[in-house]
C-alpha cells in the first residue's frame, strides 16, 4: 500500500527513531524486561521517564504536559499492584496476531480513533479504516502516547462525543 508523504513521515519516524529499541524489546521479549522492572521501582521509574520523554508531546521538559502528581501516581500504581509486566505483552500479541497487516480481519464494532500528533505507534489512516469500523476520527491538536495523562480533558471530550454518536 502506497503511503502519502504525511503518512510516510509519521510512520517512518517511529520505525527508524532512536527510541524504537524500547518498543522492540517489549514486542520481542516482554517478560524479560517485565521481571527486571517489576523487581525495581527505580528501574520502573527510569524506564517510564525515558519512554515518556520519547513519546509525549513536550517542549524540552517532559513533565510539562502532565500533572506531576498524576505522573508519579501512575508509576506507583503499576509498581505497587505488580502490573508492570501485564502492561507489556500487548506489543508482542499485536505482532503475533499480524495486526496492521493485510491478513487482519475487519472489526465491525464501532470504533473511535483519536489521533495524537506525537503518538509513536501511529498507523496510516487507510490501514485503520480497512481494519476498523471508524465512526469518529479526531485529529488532536497536541498530545502523544500517554494521552490520558497529557491531554485528559480533550480525550474525555472525545470519548463522550463517541458515545453520544452511538446513542443516535
Amino acid at each position: 500500500m502506497q503511503l502519502s508523504d504525511k503518512e510516510r513521515r509519521r510512520f517512518s519516524g517511529f520505525q527508524e527513531g532512536e527510541d524504537v529499541g524500547y518498543f522492540k524489546l517489549q514486542e520481542d521479549r516482554p517478560q524479560t524486561i517485565a521481571y527486571a522492572l517489576t523487581d525495581s521501582p527505580v528501574g520502573w521509574l527510569a524506564w517510564t521517564v525515558t519512554e515518556f520523554r520519547a513519546v509525549s508531546d513536550h517542549s524540552g521538559d517532559f513533565l510539562t504536559p502532565v500533572d506531576r502528581d498524576a505522573f508519579f501516581t501512575n508509576i506507583t500504581l503499576y509498581w505497587v499492584t505488580g502490573t508492570v509486566g501485564s502492561s507489556m505483552p500487548i506489543y508482542r500479541e499485536e505482532k503475533l496476531a499480524g495486526l496492521n497487516s493485510d491478513s487482519m480481519p475487519r472489526i465491525e464494532t464501532p470504533v473511535a480513533y483519536a489521533d495524537f500528533p506525537k503518538e509513536a505507534i501511529a498507523s496510516p489512516y487507510r490501514w485503520i479504516d480497512k481494519a476498523y469500523n471508524i465512526v469518529l476520527r479526531t485529529e488532536m491538536p497536541k498530545g502523544g502516547h500517554f494521552a490520558a495523562l497529557e491531554q485528559p480533558d480533550v480525550l474525555i471530550k472525545d470519548v463522550r462525543t463517541f458515545f453520544a454518536k452511538l446513542k443516535r
